[in-house]
């Protein structure tokens, strides 16, 4: 499945975050556009633990390409994240995470998750936000989702 992507960002020129400036959507619109084939699209985790603590982990594929933690610090600053990630489809412009060892990190999570414990929680992901699995931090960063 192929999906035209404007220049902007924006999946349409209805939805180009500068229509409001005379002309920008249909400069937009008739500048080059990207294709976003399925199984190119960055797929995501937000994992919050009983500690509140809230990561992130961004893979294309198998691959790890961005983990980072401490988001709970910093509330709206996750959800400004992913709607970058949505908006671009890139983490290549974000600053380094800060997760030394990102497989070891996300595979203790996982544990956690399939222990069913309490460890830790998916809480969103890029098929959804889930606020029946969500501790205080998640809350405060997705609110009423």
């Amino acid at each position: 499945m192929k999906s035209i992507i404007m220049k902007c960002g924006a999946w349409s020129p209805d939805e180009c975050p500068d229509s409001w400036l005379e002309g920008s959507c249909e400069e937009c619109a008739f500048a080059e556009v990207r294709t976003k084939k399925e199984g190119d699209s960055m797929k995501y985790e937000v994992i919050e633990d009983n500690a509140g603590h809230l990561y992130l982990f961004v893979f294309r594929g198998e691959e790890t390409i961005y983990a980072a933690d401490g988001f709970e610090h910093f509330p709206g600053v996750l959800k400004e994240s992913l709607e970058d990630l949505a908006r671009t489809g890139t983490t290549e412009d974000w600053e380094p995470g800060n997760i030394e060892n990102p497989e070891e990190v996300y595979e203790t999570l996982q544990n956690w998750i399939n222990e069913g414990m309490g460890g830790a929680q998916l809480i969103a992901d890029q098929d959804g936000v889930y606020p029946d699995r969500m501790g205080a931090a998640g809350m405060l960063e997705f609110g009423d989702t």
